[in-house]
């Protein structure tokens, strides 16, 4: 049996997950300048596409009739989308080449090479130091296949994911993989390692881990709540921590 199983998020834990901020900021530079004297200030606009873009998550795509979610395509087209709606608002004809250059703009968001340059650095520190201590190393993320497995192969590219035993993608609730890895990689001690407490914390304490909640920068799911959650977690089965190295570094006093 492992000395521990650590169960660790990858978006916003192991990687920084500010992957839409320069395409979306060149994307709404673009549309000010199609709009012209008509435009709103780029803050506006940028207020306006993020609000968008959660919505479109639960929406249909039309050409699929399934939900964008976390797909390849809903970035892109949110970026279209908050154009058109601008377009109407100020009474201007939508262009196609508009509308297809905000599209390259935001599939820009899922290049491979940029994955790499989001790794960060403490990662490595923190999977090496977990091996060789005996334990047990497993990715859990939620999210679009074809995303994270584009994610995947940029941490093999960068050398980190040697240090990892399984890599898992699930684009429902956690819980069921959380149950399912402790039964699969036993260990004397589990853990959950992640920026999300609702969606990497919460499910975990649910199956018997003990939580380490490192919230991060840019995370929209938990942006003005931050005081408010851990005021409400679990006390008991969760820790909060300002960074990824902090889990090295109380390591034998957890």
């Amino acid at each position: 049996m492992a000395n521990r199983l650590l169960v660790v998020d990858l978006d916003g834990t192991l990687m920084n997950s500010d992957f839409y901020q320069k395409p979306k900021h060149e994307a709404c530079v673009l549309i000010m300048r199609k709009l012209g004297d008509c435009s709103p200030t780029l803050n506006e606009i940028k207020r306006r596409h993020s609000k968008l873009d959660r919505t479109m998550i639960y929406q249909k795509d039309p050409d699929t009739g399934c939900l964008y979610y976390y797909t390849k395509k809903r970035f892109p087209m949110s970026l279209v989308r908050i154009y058109e709606i601008l377009c109407g608002e100020a009474g201007v004809e939508p262009s196609l080449k508009a509308r297809n250059e905000l599209f390259e703009i935001g599939q820009k968001a899922f290049d491979q090479s940029r994955y790499i340059r989001k790794i960060k650095p403490e990662a490595f520190l923190f999977a090496k130091f977990h091996k060789e201590q005996g334990d047990i190393l497993v990715i859990l993320t939620k999210g679009d296949g074809r995303v994270q497995n584009d994610k995947k192969l940029a941490l093999k590219k960068a050398g980190l994911l040697k240090y990892f035993d399984a890599f898992i993608v699930v684009t429902d609730s956690k819980y069921r993989y959380f149950k399912i890895i402790k039964s699969r990689y036993p260990g004397r001690r589990c853990y959950s390692v992640g920026d999300t407490y609702a969606d990497d914390i919460g499910p975990s304490i649910k199956a018997g881990y003990i939580g380490f909640w490192i919230p991060s920068d840019g995370n929209w799911k938990e942006d003005g709540r931050l005081k408010r959650i851990d005021k409400a977690r679990s006390k008991r089965h969760s820790k909060r921590f300002s960074h990824l190295m902090e889990a090295v570094e109380k390591y034998h006093s957890l």
